[in-house]
């Protein structure tokens, strides 16, 4: 029987161990782990904005798992300007969650302060949980931010007939045929 000297598994374990952080990070890249920074150079509309990397580069961001009221809907005016007040002009970190079929990248956004723009808008009553798209650990906490909203009537919550904008949009279009 050949023995394994205690030298030999020290380098296997170390091997092992740089195998798994290199792998584990490549997994944090395609699941959303890794955080880019930026300057948010342009709002247009409440979910989606425009952050200057620092390369100089423009990157146009739509704002994962939720979904905010369409600019010419109700209450679609106010949560741009919440979006404008809340990180127009702002440092911020792009965690980026995947592409979407528009080229824009799907992202949560963190801001200096580590709250991210995405649960601020669901918490102030601006958004919906979009629960077709918002598949990660932290849209249960979004869930319970925007019941909160809900019942304090916060934002567009004081209407009761708030229509999500995936529903406004599909009138939309049955309207506009």
């Amino acid at each position: 029987k050949k023995r394994t000297s205690k030298k030999s598994l020290v380098s296997t374990f170390r091997t092992l161990k740089r195998w798994l952080l290199i792998l584990s990070g490549a997994g944090l890249a395609l699941f959303g782990g890794f955080f880019l920074p930026g300057k948010v150079v342009k709002v247009h509309d409440g979910d989606t904005i425009t952050v200057m990397k620092s390369s100089g580069a423009l990157e146009k961001i739509r704002l994962y798992g939720i979904d905010t009221p369409e600019s010419d809907q109700a209450w679609g005016l106010e949560a741009t300007a919440f979006t404008n007040k809340t990180v127009l002009l702002e440092n911020v970190e792009v965690q980026s969650m995947y592409t979407d079929p528009y080229g824009r990248t799907v992202a949560i956004i963190h801001l200096e302060n580590k709250a991210t723009l995405n649960e601020l808008l669901v918490r102030n009553g601006h958004a919906w949980v979009d629960g077709k798209y918002c598949k990660s650990a932290r849209c249960v906490q979004w869930k319970a931010s925007e019941t909160l909203a809900r019942s304090k009537k916060a934002g567009l919550w004081a209407n009761n007939r708030a229509t999500p904008p995936w529903r406004w949009r599909a009138n939309q279009r049955r309207n506009n045929r």
